[in-house]
């Protein structure tokens, strides 16, 4: 700041002496008048340099304080930016420290979103692989199931025919049996009519042979048959 400026009037300056005369013809009576003169003027002129000076001392006095007052206050506007310039580098660091921190927990984030979106991938191509795999084994259960009906109806009819066969097998043995029984009784009767003709005798003969030949064949069929039947019903077992 300016020094402050002096309010009031100035003293008024001493009025000037003049003189008409020159002083080395003045008399002893003018000179004394012209010396108090002179000396009223010095002693104004001398109050008036004091009361400058004493202006100009209270100026630089206040001038000094405000100075000094300025220099106070800049000293703590520089202390209080100081100390916020240390909050604001503390502050500062405490955001870096934090930023990183952040930083750390969005990578370590970022990498187990990225290791669940894997995971997710995998367990959606296994669950397909899996539905896949569901859905062939349905199928195989449904051949499985369709073979196993198969396999019973199969079952129902070897056991039927295996029924059958023994049923036909001991048909065979009853017929063969009869006609063992016939062909004795034919045999015996060719043999006591021997008589009547050789060759009628042969040719019964013959023709008992052929048909036993025939029933016994019939047999062994018929026996194969019910061998080939419980074949297949202990493996369906």
């Amino acid at each position: 700041m300016s020094p402050a400026k002096r309010t009031g009037k100035s003293p008024g300056k001493a009025p000037s002496t003049t003189f008409p005369v020159s002083p080395s013809s003045m008399s002893p009576t003018d000179l004394r008048v012209l010396a108090q003169a002179l000396s009223a003027q010095v002693q104004t002129l001398t109050a008036e340099l004091q009361t400058a000076q004493d202006a100009q001392d209270q100026a630089a006095s206040l001038h000094t304080t405000q100075l000094q007052t300025l220099r106070a206050q800049v000293h703590d506007q520089a202390m209080e930016i100081q100390g916020w310039e240390h909050r604001a580098a503390s502050r500062s660091q405490d955001l870096r420290l934090l930023l990183a921190d952040q930083a750390v927990e969005i990578r370590d984030l970022t990498g187990r979103l990225d290791r669940a979106s894997r995971q997710r991938d995998g367990m959606r191509d296994d669950n397909d692989h899996l539905l896949g795999e569901m859905a062939l084994a349905g199928s195989e259960i449904h051949q499985l199931q369709s073979r196993i009906h198969d396999l019973e109806r199969d079952l129902e009819d070897s056991q039927t025919a295996g029924a059958a066969a023994d049923a036909s097998l001991d048909r065979l043995r009853d017929e063969l049996r009869l006609t063992q029984e016939e062909v004795l009784k034919d045999t015996k009767e060719s043999l006591e009519k021997a008589s009547a003709g050789r060759d009628y005798v042969l040719e019964e003969f013959v023709r008992i042979t052929q048909l036993r030949d025939e029933i016994q064949a019939k047999l062994a069929d018929t026996e194969l048959q019910r061998d080939k039947a419980a074949t297949e019903w202990a493996d369906a077992k």
